[in-house]
């Protein structure tokens, strides 16, 4: 017997190496197969279930691979091997609270093993444990040998650098470079401390370095993408995620890294591929990216079905909460966006722009129940330097030019990355050249910019200056967008191009004066202005308020921009003498309307204010409705295309004992009967905070007169400046 047993022994001893062979000879699957079929033989074996672990490990089946190893375990619970295994192979399927309790398990069974406190180290850091990574990297140093695994200071460097800790990093990093050079991934991460420290000549010299070393392993061409991309080498990198995809390498990761990059540069068809191939393999976050992909391409309903699957089971994943909100917002479901907006907020009170989303949708719906508390968080948030809301909302938030500018900067500061036009040297222009102006807005058509800038693309003087028109987004054709392209020497559709590309064809064409029309509003496109598109950039018309750097020159008039103003302004003022340019050739339709085509009485008189219901305050609300008191024989007339908004301002006028048949909604209409109806108002009232613009111009226009309140900042001096 004991013959035989040592026969049977040697023979699977055989079996074994002739299985390690094949594997080592690239038949990965036959190797597996045999691997199988002994098993059934010998169920029991703990090297061949350990060896078959180890076969699935390698190809990247980590399912299978724990399998194995948890049989082997269950086998023979003390065997460290099977357990730094464990830890291992949760480690790369990303469960690290798994990989964290097999690791604590082996250190209790070897509290001394260098290999497991490095490893209990890199899981605390993946799990975003920085401080708790770097204590315990400490406690890993007293079991080191004289040469110490280099790995555990590249693992201190990460979590320095999580921690903002910059130049600590970097000395971990040197550490690591002295022990062993030349290492792709410590290049990188050189590379992104110096990018957090504005240190352009270092980025780019160890994001070089990192690119011109060979690659040794399938890693090292994942991790290399990292500095092509800061480069913008992106057919490179697609090429690499290809290379990497064909050879199963990370392969959920790197099929949705792609299509990501994909969705960065608007191929969202490509994209879509990608995102679904995902899908297919079980990637669950490839959710998520369905949902920014569709609201992208404007399927809305689409997107939120996606989101709904994903927070269904990441309830508390705030980034997507906000997609979520921004589909519904697309849908114009104010209420639902609101809701998200909440989530968001009760899980990090902090969390960037939702303060300021939320309180927007509320001003928009006229819903002032806790809107003074709502305002007071947002000033808090403010004050403790957090980008708690866009620019534009902060414009009728606060009658304060200096906390509109302090938004501003944090919003672009936020939003601040690596600009691929970091230095550019501007064309020398000749003085007979003639000037070129590019007017950039996504406004060119149907709106309040167009309604007044169309007059102003048709009157330059052809002779000194070649005008170019640079659309944003792209809006319906009609006879009126057709006059605006006509009002320009060349116009360009500029909407489905990058930022980078829109600044390239920009510097192609050597503009030498860019003027923004929108600034910080829907559609914006405000960082092609941090790159710089033509040596001199000016703001006008669409933005009420400074973009701090982005631009060198601000047209106003001394209303809008009084002298103690100044110091709130980054840009130069251009005064003119009056801001607002307007377009003469505008008509109004020819049909009469009559009051009583709104159901007022014809003897009554009519307040109006068609101001976007944002712009209403409850204060001024107030005025409103002891105006009504005072005068018996009026109406309010209110521009309220939503029925809650509606809804709401009824509400509050019945809490001043206002007959709601008083409050008068005007539907919205084509602009040319828009104007034409202006006349039943017999009296124009501007709201503060954020006053009228084109709408008091219209309003003077058609005769009717108006009645503003001169405050403190820009946006809420507009009619002032109209007015004078």
């Amino acid at each position: 017997m004991g013959h035989h047993s040592l026969e049977i022994k040697l023979r699977l001893k055989l079996n074994i190496q002739d299985i390690k062979d094949q594997f080592r000879n690239g038949n990965q699957k036959v190797a597996i197969d045999s691997c199988h079929q002994l098993l059934k033989k010998s169920p029991k074996d703990i090297e061949l279930i350990k060896l078959l672990g180890k076969m699935y490990g390698l190809i990247g089946d980590y399912k299978n691979a724990i399998q194995m190893n948890k049989k082997a375990h269950d086998l023979n619970h003390l065997d460290e091997e099977v357990i730094y295994n464990l830890a291992y192979l949760e480690r790369q399927s990303l469960h690290y609270v798994e990989a964290k309790k097999w690791i604590e398990h082996l250190l209790k069974l070897n509290p001394q093993s260098y290999e497991a406190w490095i490893s209990l180290v890199e899981i605390h850091m993946k799990l975003g444990n920085y401080e708790a990574s770097l204590e315990h990297s400490k406690e890993a140093l007293q079991y080191a040998k004289n040469d110490p695994n280099p790995s555990i200071y590249l693992i201190r460097a990460i979590c320095l650098k999580n921690l903002t800790r910059y130049l600590e990093a970097i000395e971990e990093l040197e550490i690591f470079n002295k022990c062993q050079p030349n290492v792709i991934e410590v290049m990188i991460e050189f590379g992104e401390n110096y990018l957090a420290l504005n240190d352009t000549g270092l980025v780019e010299k160890y994001f070089q370095a990192a690119i011109q070393i060979p690659p040794r392993e399938l890693n090292d061409v994942f991790i290399k993408t990292k500095a092509k991309l800061y480069f913008n080498q992106i057919e490179e990198v697609l090429v690499d995620y290809d290379f990497l995809i064909q050879h199963q390498f990370k392969i959920l990761e790197t099929v949705h890294l792609k299509a990501r990059l994909l969705m960065n540069f608007s191929r969202y068809d490509e994209a879509l591929i990608h995102l679904k191939r995902g899908e297919g393999l079980g990637d669950f976050d490839v959710l998520k990216s369905f949902g920014e992909l569709f609201y992208h391409t404007k399927n809305h309903v689409a997107a939120i079905s996606y989101l709904n699957k994903y927070l269904y089971t990441k309830p508390k994943d705030t980034h997507a909460l906000m997609l979520k909100a921004s589909n519904h917002l697309e849908l114009n479901e104010l209420e639902e966006a609101i809701k998200c907006f909440k989530q968001v907020l009760q899980i990090d009170l902090k969390w960037p722009l939702a303060q300021g989303f939320l309180l927007h949708q509320l001003q928009i719906l006229c819903s002032w129940e806790n809107i003074d508390k709502e305002i007071q968080v947002l000033k808090d948030l403010i004050q403790a330097l957090k980008p708690a809301a866009t620019p534009f909302m902060s414009l009728s938030f606060f009658d304060d030019a200096r906390v509109q500018q302090q938004v501003a900067h944090l919003y672009i500061e936020y939003f601040k990355e690596k600009v691929q036009f970091k230095i550019h040297q501007f064309h020398s222009r000749q003085d007979s050249q003639k000037i070129k102006i590019g007017y950039f807005s996504p406004d060119f058509g149907q709106h309040a910019v167009s309604y007044l800038a169309i007059e102003l693309f048709e009157l330059h003087n052809r002779d000194q200056f070649e005008i170019y028109g640079f659309s944003l987004l792209n809006r319906k054709h009609d006879n009126f967008k057709q006059r605006v392209i006509d009002g320009f020497d060349h116009f360009l559709e500029v909407s489905t191009k990058s930022d980078d590309e829109i600044v390239q064809i920009a510097r192609d064409l050597n503009i030498d004066i860019a003027v923004d029309l929108c600034g910080f509003t829907a559609e914006n496109r405000f960082k092609i202005f941090e790159s710089r598109v033509a040596p001199i950039q000016v703001s006008y018309l669409g933005y009420l308020g400074s973009m701090c750097h982005l631009m060198d020159y601000i047209i106003a008039d001394e209303v809008l921009i009084p002298e103690e103003n100044l110091p709130y302004f980054s840009e130069k003022v251009i005064y003119l003498p009056s801001y607002q340019i307007n377009d003469r050739k505008k008509e109004a339709s020819k049909k009469e309307f009559s009051k009583e085509d709104l159901g007022i009485p014809k003897d009554v008189f009519v307040f109006g204010s068609l101001n976007n219901s944002y712009k209403i305050t409850p204060q001024i609300f107030k005025v409103w409705m002891e105006l009504l008191k005072e005068s018996p024989q009026s109406v309010l007339m209110l521009s309220a295309p939503q029925e809650q908004v509606k809804a709401n301002l009824l509400k509050e006028a019945e809490k001043y004992s206002i007959d709601t048949s008083r409050i008068i909604f005007s539907e919205r209409v084509v602009r040319e009967e828009y104007l034409t109806r202006l006349k039943l108002i017999d009296l124009f009232l501007d709201t503060p905070i954020y006053g009228a613009g084109t709408t008091a111009s219209d309003a003077l226009w058609m005769g009717v007169p108006v009645l503003t309140i001169l405050g403190k900042s820009l946006p809420s001096r507009i009619a002032s400046s109209v007015l004078t």
